[in-house]
């Protein structure tokens, strides 16, 4: 008659996201496609009350401007963000 012995293991995994904010001074950086002054991300989310997700959604679907700095710090196109809200577009 043979015994089995079981053994359990149970491991625990923390993962921590830091998240850092650039603040773009809009005449400092310019679009390529327009010209126009940038704006980092947590300001647009701040000055156009729209989420983060949705910021990225109208950058993905080609709607608004925007740019990539070298550490990685998305900015968003002033010009292209102000017609899309003044056409009503943005909600």
């Amino acid at each position: 008659m043979y015994r089995r012995k079981l053994t359990t293991i149970k491991t625990q995994t923390i993962e921590q996201v830091v998240i850092s904010v650039v603040n773009a001074d809009p005449g400092v950086s310019d679009c390529a496609d327009c010209g126009s002054g940038l704006l980092a991300l947590a300001e647009a989310e701040s000055e156009y009350g729209l989420s983060v997700a949705a910021l990225r959604n109208l950058i993905e679907s080609g709607r608004i401007h925007s740019s990539q700095t070298i550490d990685g710090h998305l900015l968003i196109c002033r010009r292209s963000i102000e017609s899309k809200n003044l056409n009503g577009e943005l909600k």
